[in-house]
């Protein structure tokens, strides 16, 4: 079968990505409709608390993977590594779920349900990353637009049915099962992919893997928790009613948040040949241009919520979330600057410059955790956006200079 350019691919997949996302926040919008924003809000914190957990289980893998040109582990010794940390996560939210507080019976079965969600996605996306290194990413971008539509039909005719949310999200694991057992895994032969490696030998180097990517873990899984800190935050001290009204506007603001990585991701295999090159120069504007082009990206987005902002906001959530239409600026702005970050985790990802990407998100990590009740409490719902913004754009910061330290000492 003939393979599809990188850049025909990479729009594919990123299409996809977009269907995926999408069809969550057109949950997200419906379920406003259908049961209020406190039900909503809900939703939302399911996703966020279920999200650090399973990007555990992640590991990112994905972007230590593509990146691996060299062939340094196989992929039996991938997916093994993946079935581990899916297996820990497991085991340690089962711990969590169990004896945490403040949690009711609803939102402790809706985080369960969208975590099961979320590690078959881990599943997936080991695969999935055989299958970029084999030069057939559009793949990947089909499962997605697939998934998008199942897991949309499968929520909404649970909900409808039965008007409960931990079951509507039960409908929406079936329907994702479904697509793996029926496209990922036939897609995933295709490419003549290998399952998982148990032997003895082959667990020193699925440890050693583990090892390495402990500090690209970190960089994925502390910015969940510090996205989840604020929402919590505000569900504690203003409750669900207003953790609603802000994750119904920041939902609005997913494509950024989903178009930037994704883009980056698929192009991520480009800047491993270039960073085991010898043009520094064509390393540095390549991965300039993925900068200016989500700067471009933001810009656009604040000048669209400007001119259809009220009226989209209105139609989609109704009037009483228009009290709050300055936050759609602050969230786009907060969605810019964390799609920043994961394109420099990703960069840094490629250089093998885990120790930067652990340094950065420690700083965001501890801002959010130190001064999130301080700025709740003092600026309301828009406190959260506040300190994300500052938070992130430190994290960006420290690893642009990261970047600039490490490609300087490269001897391309």
């Amino acid at each position: 079968m003939k393979t599809i350019g990188t850049s025909k691919q990479a729009m594919i997949h990123t299409a996809g990505a977009v269907v995926l996302m999408f069809a969550q926040w057109l949950i997200s919008v419906i379920l406003v409709r259908l049961d209020g924003y406190e039900t909503a809000g809900i939703f939302s914190l399911a996703m966020s608390i279920s999200n650090v957990f399973s990007a555990f289980a992640f590991y990112n893998w994905r972007n230590f993977r593509v990146t691996d040109i060299k062939e340094e582990f196989k992929q039996g010794q991938y997916i093994s590594a993946s079935l581990t940390t899916i297996l820990i996560s497991a085991i340690v939210f089962s711990i969590y779920i169990i004896t945490a507080a403040g949690y009711s019976n609803v939102e402790r079965l809706s985080i369960t349900m969208y975590l099961l969600y979320n590690y078959c996605n881990c599943v997936v996306e080991t695969l999935y990353a055989y299958v970029q290194v084999k030069g057939r990413l559009e793949l990947n971008g089909y499962s997605n637009i697939i998934r998008g539509t199942f897991l949309f039909l499968g929520f909404i005719g649970g909900f409808l049915v039965t008007r409960k949310l931990p079951v509507a999200l039960a409908f929406m694991v079936i329907s994702n099962a479904i697509v793996i057992v029926l496209f990922d895994l036939p897609a995933y032969r295709k490419v003549k992919g290998e399952y998982a490696t148990l032997s003895k030998n082959e667990w020193r180097r699925i440890i050693e893997l583990l090892r390495k990517c402990f500090p690209m873990m970190l960089a994925i899984i502390l910015p969940i928790i510090v996205t989840a800190i604020p929402r919590r935050t505000i569900q504690n001290i203003l409750g669900a009613e207003m953790l609603g009204y802000f994750s119904s506007i920041f939902t609005i603001t997913v494509l950024i948040t989903t178009v930037a990585p994704n883009v980056v991701n698929a192009l991520l295999p480009k800047i491993a040949i270039l960073w085991n090159g010898k043009d520094k120069r064509k390393l540095v504007l390549e991965i300039t241009k993925y900068y200016l082009g989500l700067l471009l990206f933001v810009v656009v987005a604040l000048l669209a919520a400007a001119i259809f902002g009220r009226l989209a906001l209105e139609l989609v959530f109704g009037k009483d979330i228009l009290d709050y239409f300055n936050l759609l600026y602050l969230s786009i702005i907060v969605s810019g600057l964390y799609s920043m970050t994961m394109i420099g985790n990703g960069m840094l990802t490629t250089m093998r410059a885990g120790n930067i990407e652990m340094i950065a998100i420690i700083a965001d990590f501890i801002i959010v955790v130190l001064f999130s009740n301080m700025a709740v409490s003092t600026f309301g719902i828009y406190g959260g956006a506040y300190l994300l913004i500052i938070a992130h754009s430190i994290q960006a910061g420290i690893q642009i200079v990261g970047m600039i330290k490490t490609i300087s000492k490269k001897d391309l």
